[in-house]
């Protein structure tokens, strides 16, 4: 099956569940199996066997890891670069076992990672190897937000096993050091849990600008013991219970809904133009860039898929997600403008327009509009580009015109200063100078401004 069909048929799992060995999978696999009746789905993609199934109601898409421990950061990354080519993944948790080091930790167990901590950064003191030499300086990483929803959902359940939230310690060499492990505990003594994985996901989704992860682990084995395996299923069962309790709540859903679909970092290309026009290609080559750019700083990209500058922006954005592996889902969505000859056809498109632009400009934070040249109207004037500055200031986004790009965009531009404290109602001094900028400076340093009105408001939003 190609990306393209996989991504159809599986938009839906946007929930993974990664597992590090056979124990983990195979507990995983039992679970989606039995709420799953029945349906559960396996495929396989490039060598990445992947199950699709329900847990707590959710739709979840598990895989296992191609290795463990050892080089686990690269066996992470590498896993999720894939995945994201075919799915749009939302959340992700590893579930999974650990070792709990706390005196009242009990086989059974699960631990939440509040913050995971990669062990093995540090120095060698005086350049000595000898023992207690080697200074700890662990690379720290939160979760994010998940982890305050995850917290709340869990403050009302009740489950036959305690629920941990702390500091995991993670690295490659854990199992192998008795020794180490004793250090680790004296020079992180709030640490909760020992395991091999989680700094890979920390890592992996730092890479890859992802924030909604999390650990879920069983303690399998308590303290120093170098073997746990026995108790595995337990651990992996429990943790697996905590995950169904958390996906079944409404708390989780309406986290996804207001971070997942987060329309803040959402911005709206607008524009239109004609073929075959002398300025095309450059209407092309600038749309390109300018999504390009966005994409680049983290931006998602909202735009009408036409003629000229639609499929230029969605190349543009569709490049830079792949330079950067990030899933297309994340850095674009479009929404179609077909044309038709046939009049009675063309009437419902007329419609449908309307409905794309209201919808697209409502879920933006930023509305920047382009060009905008129409043929065979008065002035040339592109009356869909003017709706949708509209739209964009009933629904609060931050509108941008760039007036270097002329036609339609200049006048918007006009319209936008002259009425600016309706579209720029919290915009300070700073803001006001560059936008005065968009209409002189050339196309290349448009871009640039326009990123720096966006970093600007940006640092304004933080303070509010």
């Amino acid at each position: 099956m190609n990306k393209d069909r996989f991504r159809k048929k599986y938009e839906m799992y946007d929930v993974l569940v990664l597992c590090a060995n056979d124990v983990e999978y195979s507990e995983t696999k039992t679970m989606m199996e039995e709420q799953s009746k029945d349906s559960i789905i396996y495929e396989n993609f490039e060598g990445q066997n992947i199950l699709f199934g329900l847990i707590g109601g959710k739709k979840v898409a598990s895989t296992k890891l191609s290795s463990m421990g050892t080089l686990n950061e690269n066996a992470v990354l590498t896993t999720l670069i894939k995945l994201s080519e075919i799915l749009t993944i939302s959340s992700i948790f590893m579930v999974g076992v650990c070792a709990g080091i706390k005196k009242e930790a009990k086989i059974g167990d699960v631990i939440l990672s509040k913050e995971v901590v990669s062990y093995s950064v540090g120095k060698v003191k005086d350049g000595l190897m000898r023992r207690y030499h080697f200074i700890h300086r662990g690379k720290i990483f939160y979760p994010g937000n998940i982890y305050k929803t995850i917290d709340s959902i869990l403050a009302s359940e009740r489950f036959k096993f305690s629920v941990e939230k702390g500091m995991v310690l993670s690295g490659d060499i854990l199992l192998n050091s008795r020794r180490l492990k004793k250090i680790l505990v004296r020079q992180y003594p709030n640490a909760i849990g020992l395991e091999m994985e989680g700094v890979g996901l920390a890592l992996a989704s730092s890479l890859l600008n992802h924030n909604n992860w999390l650990l879920i682990k069983g303690v399998s084995d308590i303290g120093f013991k170098k073997k746990g395996s026995e108790n595995q299923d337990i651990a992996v069962k429990n943790a697996l219970k905590v995950l169904e309790k958390v996906l079944r709540s409404n708390e989780f859903a309406i986290y996804e809904k207001n971070n997942i679909e987060e329309k803040t970092r959402n911005v709206l290309i607008s524009g239109s133009f004609v073929n075959q026009h002398k300025l095309s290609d450059d209407v092309e080559t600038f749309s390109y860039k300018l999504s390009q750019s966005l994409v680049r700083n983290n931006f998602k990209v909202v735009t009408g898929y036409g003629m000229v500058i639609g499929p230029a922006v969605v190349a543009g954005a569709y490049d830079m997600a792949k330079k950067c592996h990030y899933s297309l889902s994340t850095c674009l969505s479009t929404f179609p403008f077909p044309r038709s000859n046939n009049k009675e056809i063309q009437a419902n498109l007329n419609a449908i327009k309307t409905d794309n632009r209201m919808t697209m400009t409502r879920n933006v934070k930023y509305a920047i509009f382009i060009y905008g040249y129409k043929e065979n109207v008065p002035n040339n004037m592109a009356d869909g580009m003017k709706d949708e500055l509209y739209y964009a200031q009933e629904n609060d986004a931050i509108c941008i015109p760039i007036a270097s790009t002329g036609f339609t965009a200049e006048k918007l531009w006009k319209i936008v200063k002259k009425e600016w404290d309706i579209y720029h109602p919290n915009a300070n001094d700073v803001i006001k100078l560059l936008y005065d900028e968009l209409e002189t400076k050339s196309l290349d340093e448009a871009i640039d401004i326009v990123i720096k009105i966006i970093n600007e408001y940006e640092k304004i939003n933080k303070f509010e």
